[in-house]
């Protein structure tokens, strides 16, 4: 388990380290940052209250959206490790014509996509609170 587990891990985890730099690079240039800065806060809590706080948004929503991709990759990492989940039954599914099991398939993949999209949506009210008054 440890294997299938980790190739799924590794797929996906480059694009969101290189989005979480590029979101805190942005999110440090901004004026509110220079303002914690004058006031003599230490790097460590402007990075971590201020900083990260701001630039987490753009990571939930990422880990919302690839939801539907690390899916559609267990199909390949559980066929070739040869373990019995949903991507294998997707395989199993495509390869002997099994149009009512595809389709039930592709339904529990479509409603665990909408149900992250849904959790993000709340994480964005409880971790933003402009959005939760807007």
């Amino acid at each position: 388990m440890i294997l299938p587990f980790t190739s799924l891990l590794l797929i996906s985890i480059g694009g969101v380290y290189l989005i979480m730099r590029s979101t805190t690079i942005d999110v440090l240039s901004e004026d509110y940052i220079m303002m914690a800065r004058a006031k003599g806060l230490s790097n460590s809590a402007i990075l971590y209250k201020h900083a990260l706080r701001n630039a987490i948004l753009p990571i939930i929503t990422l880990f919302a959206l690839s939801m539907g991709f690390i899916l559609s990759g267990a199909v390949i990492t559980e066929t070739i490790f040869s373990w019995p989940g949903l991507g294998y039954w997707t395989f199993v599914a495509i390869e002997t014509l099994d149009f009512p099991l595809e389709q039930a398939i592709f339904f529990v993949i479509s409603i665990m996509v909408v149900a992250a999209n849904f959790v993000a949506d709340l994480l964005y009210g409880f971790l933003d609170p402009r959005i939760r008054a807007g």
